[in-house]
């Protein structure tokens, strides 16, 4: 799989105006050495086109990100404790 830019994932690949894709698709081009992907086109394009080359899914629903938060045993445990 291609290196992807340490920001460029699949939501902020929704999200993102057309220069920072026209920017990734630049990028991808001087990686590469060459030019694998055409800059022009319409955002949905440029994000159609970034999808395909680094092989991701814009269908897949993104994972929930949780906090962290102590168990209820610890809280429980720690209350005991004191």
């Amino acid at each position: 799989m291609p290196a992807m830019p340490p920001d460029f994932d699949t939501t902020s690949l929704s999200s993102v105006t057309g220069a920072q894709l026209k920017f990734w698709v630049n990028q991808v081009n001087i990686t590469a050495g060459r030019k694998v992907l055409m800059k022009s086109g319409k955002v949905n394009d440029l994000r159609q086109r970034l999808t395909v080359h680094h092989h991701l899914n814009l269908t897949a629903a993104p994972l929930a990100v949780t906090a962290a938060t102590p168990s209820l045993l610890s809280t429980l445990d720690i209350q005991n404790c004191q």
